[in-house]
């Protein structure tokens, strides 16, 4: 189920857009700690969140890059936990990148989440969609505050 998606317009060429790419995604992902890439595709970390607004929370993250194709585009699935395995989800995070003109590129973020059982989806899906339109705004906000 697409949970959230952001498209926006960067005026800079799409290599450079693609070279800050990884730092502005980065930069964006609010909570996270704890980070360890297992290799070239794979990663794993943990990220704090306020489940239902309030309580704190950590989530377990299992990350697989599942699609690079230089300057066009990016996609990762991750597999988000809780410690105690209550809640299980698995997200998938495309971008994608076009080139306008020599100086432009359009940008198109999306987010997939799968796995949530109904109650917990009922309650965490507003949660889940704003972390992630706040990924995507702070790195439309980092790509053009850089370029």
């Amino acid at each position: 189920m697409l949970i959230a998606e952001k498209k926006f317009t960067i005026a800079a060429p799409q290599r450079r857009v693609w070279n800050l790419w990884g730092r502005a995604i980065f930069d964006s992902l609010r909570g996270m700690g704890k980070m360890k890439v297992i290799d070239e595709n794979n990663f794993r970390c943990e990220m704090s969140v306020k489940a239902f607004g309030f309580f704190p929370m950590t989530m377990y993250v299992r990350g697989e890059v599942t699609d690079i194709t230089p300057y066009t585009s990016l996609a990762v699935a991750l597999n988000i936990s809780d410690r105690w395995k209550m809640i299980n989800m698995v997200q998938k995070v495309a971008f994608s990148a076009k080139a306008e003109s020599d100086d432009t590129t359009s940008m198109v973020c999306q987010a997939f989440v799968d796995g949530l059982s109904p109650l917990y989806g009922w309650a965490l899906k507003g949660q889940v969609r704003h972390q992630v339109d706040s990924i995507f705004t702070g790195m439309e906000t980092k790509l053009r505050d850089w370029t």
